[in-house]
C-alpha cells in the first residue's frame, strides 16, 4: 500500500462533504419514474411528484453510507485474481467504453466491433498487472438487444478476470448478463458468493438519476451483486466552473445514488466513483488530462477515505488522438497523481482521445508505464542485506561492484521495460516504442490461451443467448 498524497485538508473534506448534504436536501435529484419515486417517498425520501425530484435528508445520507460495506470482493472466474475492496491496493483496470478502435494494424480509426471485444479481453487476460475488465468498448456489429449480452458472453470466454459492466441499457439485458455468469461459476447462490461480474450506476450531470439505468442496476442489486456509484460532470457544462463546485456535485451525485440503492437493499457493495472533468473554455471540448480534473480526483479518493468505503479513481488519461508526445506525458501524469491518489482500482487504460478510442497497443504501452510506477512506489527494506555495508567496506574506494555476489543476488531484482529501443539512435527511434507495442499485441493475439470454459457451460450460455435473441424478437 503506497502512502496518499492530499489535496484537501481535513477542514475542507468536512465543508465538501456538508455541501453534497445540502445539494441532495435542498436541491435534490430528479427521477422520472412515479413508481421509484412512490418507493422512495415511503422509506423517508422527500418527493415532488410534479417535478420528479426526490430529496434526500442527511440522515438518510449518511445511514447509507453506514449500510454499504467497507470491504468485500470481485472475484475472478478462475480465483487467480480476486480483487479485495476497501483495503487501497490499487489495481488496474480498464475503462470504457470508447465506441471506436485505433486498428491495430492499419493504425485507422473505425468502429469498434465483437471481435475487438475478444481481442481486448484476450489482452486483459494475458497482462498481469491489469486486475480487472473494465468494458472497455462497445460493438457495433452486435445485434439490438442483445448487444452487451453478446459482449459479456465473449468477454468471460476469452478473460478470467473479473468483468465489469457499463453499457448495460435495461434490466433484460441484466437479467442475462445474470444468467450467463450464474452458468459459468455454477448457480445464483455461488455467484453472490463469487461475484465474477458487477455493474455501473452513473447519474446524468446534473443531478438526474436515469430510470432505465436505474432499473438495470437495481437487477444486479436485488442480487445482492456489487455495484459502482458513478458520476461524471464536467466543469462548465454539466457543473460548476470551479473544480470546488464540481467536486461537490459530483459527491452529491454519487451519494445520492448510493442511498437510493441502499433503501432497495441494505447492505449493497458499492463502489464510490467520482471521475470529473473540464471544459477547455476556448472550446467547449472535455479535457481528459486537465491539472484540474486531476485535483478533482485526487480529492475525490480523499472523500471515499472519509467515508471509509471502496473507491475508483479514473487514471492514465489523454486527449490525445494518437500515441505521440502528448500522449505520453498526459498518460504519466495522470497515472501518477491518481495511483497516489490511493484507491482501490485504477482506470484508463488503452483509452484516448479523451477516451473516445481504445487502440491495443497502447494498452501494452499503458501497463508498461504502470508497472514502471508500482515498481518506484513499492515498500523497500532497509535492512543489514539491503545497506550492504558488508560489500561496500569490501569494495572500498575507487572500487566496482560488478564482480560482487551481493550485486548477482540481487540484479534481477531491478525492473527492465519491455518496449522502449536504447541500444540505438536513428531517425525510426521515435517510433520503436510503439512498434515493439503492436508486436506485443499480436503475439499474444496469436499466443495467449484464457483457462477455456467447460464445453457443456459454453453450450448452456449458448442457449441462453438464443433465449435472449428470442425474447428480443418477441418484445420488439
Amino acid at each position: 500500500m503506497t502512502t496518499s498524497i492530499r489535496v484537501l485538508d481535513e477542514n475542507q473534506v468536512e465543508t465538501v462533504h456538508s455541501a453534497s448534504l445540502g445539494i441532495l436536501e435542498k436541491v435534490g435529484m430528479r427521477l422520472r419514474s412515479e413508481r421509484h419515486l412512490e418507493y422512495l417517498e415511503k422509506r423517508g425520501f422527500e418527493v415532488d411528484k410534479n417535478n420528479w425530484i426526490v430529496r434526500m435528508p442527511e440522515t438518510l445520507v449518511t445511514d447509507a453510507l453506514k449500510q454499504a460495506p467497507k470491504s468485500f470482493s470481485l472475484c475472478s472466474r478462475d480465483g487467480e485474481n480476486d480483487l479485495q475492496m476497501g483495503q487501497r491496493n490499487c489495481y488496474y483496470s480498464t475503462s470504457g467504453c470508447a465506441s471506436d478502435v485505433i486498428d491495430v494494424e492499419s493504425g485507422m480509426r473505425r468502429p469498434a466491433r465483437l471481435l475487438d471485444v475478444a481481442s481486448c479481453a484476450k489482452i486483459v487476460d494475458a497482462i498481469r498487472s491489469l486486475g480487472m475488465f473494465f468494458s472497455p468498448v462497445s460493438a457495433h456489429d452486435a445485434p439490438v438487444g442483445v448487444g452487451p449480452i453478446l459482449e459479456y458472453r465473449t468477454t468471460v470466454e476469452n478473460c478470467t478476470k473479473h468483468v465489469h459492466m457499463v453499457d448495460l441499457s435495461s434490466a433484460y439485458e441484466a437479467e442475462y448478463v445474470i444468467k450467463i455468469a450464474a452458468e459459468v461459476v455454477g448457480g445464483v447462490e455461488k455467484l453472490v458468493k463469487e461475484p465474477i461480474v458487477s455493474d455501473m450506476i452513473c447519474s446524468v450531470s446534473p443531478l438526474t438519476i436515469d430510470v432505465s439505468a436505474l432499473t438495470t442496476v437495481l437487477t444486479f442489486v436485488r442480487e445482492g451483486l456489487p455495484v459502482s456509484s458513478t458520476s461524471m460532470p464536467l466543469a462548465g457544462a454539466t457543473a460548476p466552473m470551479t473544480p470546488a463546485g464540481t467536486l461537490a456535485l459530483a459527491n452529491a451525485e454519487a451519494l445520492g445514488c448510493i442511498a437510493v440503492l441502499q433503501a432497495f437493499r441494505p447492505g449493497t457493495p458499492i463502489i464510490y466513483n467520482v471521475l470529473p472533468s473540464i471544459i477547455d473554455p476556448r472550446t467547449g471540448t472535455y479535457r481528459a488530462a486537465a491539472p484540474e480534473a486531476i485535483w478533482m480526483r485526487i480529492a475525490g479518493a480523499q472523500i471515499a477515505d472519509h467515508y471509509r468505503i471502496p473507491c475508483m479513481v479514473g487514471g492514465v488519461n489523454s486527449a490525445s488522438k494518437t500515441s505521440n508526445i502528448q500522449d505520453g506525458y498526459e498518460k504519466a501524469m495522470t497515472a501518477v497523481f491518481s495511483r497516489l491518489a490511493g484507491a482501490d482500482i485504477f482506470t484508463g487504460f488503452g483509452l484516448l482521445d479523451s477516451a473516445t478510442a481504445l487502440a491495443m497497443d497502447q494498452l501494452i504501452v499503458d501497463s508498461e508505464i504502470c508497472e514502471h510506477l508500482a515498481k518506484a512506489l513499492n515498500q523497500r527494506p532497509v535492512d543489514d542485506e539491503s545497506l550492504g555495508l558488508d560489500v561496500i567496506a569490501k569494495v572500498g574506494p575507487e572500487g566496482h561492484y560488478l564482480a560482487e555476489k551481493h550485486t548477482l543476488k540481487h540484479a534481477n531484482e531491478v525492473w527492465i521495460p519491455r518496449l522502449p529501443i536504447v541500444d540505438k539512435t536513428d531517425s525510426r527511434n521515435p517510433e520503436a516504442l510503439v512498434r515493439n507495442a503492436r508486436k506485443k499485441v499480436r503475439e499474444i493475439l496469436n499466443t495467449h490461451h484464457p483457462t477455456p470454459l467447460d464445453a457443456s457451460v459454453l453450450n448452456r450460455i449458448d442457449e441462453i443467448v438464443k433465449e435472449a435473441q428470442k425474447r428480443h424478437q418477441e418484445r420488439a
